[in-house]
């Protein structure tokens, strides 16, 4: 019986998928409708100092992307990196999630808007003058409580590379209340998560 379920509901879940996606992303630094952007924290970077760049993904009214631990179903971010010769880039770890149900079942995931943070080191030895271009490519998918959706970004941010790194000032504020929905260092995430409320 229970596997008479599941073979419908996975079924189900595959044509639903298949459908005109609300969601869709075309690859652009925004997408039209401003539902993923790359941003980041420096207007200008400078040899071997790390900054700090965003995804940030908004979701439609009651959909959800997953967690790293999605419970029943969902699939989780993946994230590749085209960079410049020497430049690394490293993911600073998952925000704190909230509760949210699909198809029923609770999943653990991000309501209305997430930034997922990633810290890029260009090389000590980079020349100045000219820029970086930092690609992303990301794929996730976010659901409701009916239907699944699969997301895909990709875009290209240029960077101005001088000898000291400068803020943007314009995006201060968004990427400090990013970070307010990181657990601390050395705090274990307790996922006694709440209902999301949007």
């Amino acid at each position: 019986m229970m596997r008479a379920f599941f073979l419908t509901f996975f079924a189900a879940l595959a044509v639903l998928s298949a459908q005109d996606d609300p969601f869709s992303l075309p690859g652009a630094k925004t997408n039209e409708i401003d539902k993923a952007s790359f941003i980041s924290e420096v207007s200008t970077i400078a040899p071997g100092e790390p900054f700090t760049v965003a995804l940030k993904i908004t979701h439609p009214d009651n959909w959800h992307s997953y967690y790293k631990n999605t419970g029943l179903i969902g699939k989780i971010l993946k994230t590749e990196w085209t960079l410049p010769e020497g430049f690394t880039a490293k993911y600073q770890g998952w925000p704190t999630p909230h509760l949210s149900s699909s198809f029923g079942f609770k999943t653990i995931g991000y309501e209305n808007t997430v930034h997922h943070l990633y810290t890029i080191v260009p090389p000590k030895n980079i020349a100045t003058g000219g820029n970086a271009d930092l690609t992303i490519t990301s794929n996730w998918q976010i659901c409701d409580d009916s239907s699944c959706k699969d997301g895909n970004f990709t875009t290209t941010l240029s960077l101005p590379v001088a000898k000291s790194s400068q803020k943007d000032a314009s995006l201060a504020s968004e990427f400090e209340t990013a970070r307010v929905h990181y657990p601390k260092k050395g705090e274990k995430l307790a996922v006694q998560v709440a209902e999301a409320s949007n």
